[in-house]
């Protein structure tokens, strides 16, 4: 970085454009929809199985991601 010190601020302008910004947020967002389905998926698959307490357990788990998501999102809005 010090050989080169445009490239490295290129780097950061592109790093914090705001279209780069809201092209990041809305892949997070689409990543995060399709892992919960995949996620509900696999609990409902897992649970037709019999397997009882692997079942609780995702679903524990499933429920405290979404517990921490909209924790953190109501945070950011406030």
């Amino acid at each position: 970085m010090k050989e080169s010190p445009d490239v490295y601020r290129q780097m950061q302008i592109d790093e914090h454009d705001e279209r780069n910004v809201m092209i990041q947020n809305a892949a997070k967002a689409k990543a995060f929809d399709v892992m919960q389905m995949i996620f509900l998926i696999l609990i409902i698959t897992v649970g037709l199985m019999g397997e009882l307490t692997v079942t609780l357990l995702m679903v524990i788990c499933y429920l405290s991601i979404l517990a921490f998501y909209y924790w953190k999102k109501m945070e950011k809005e406030n």
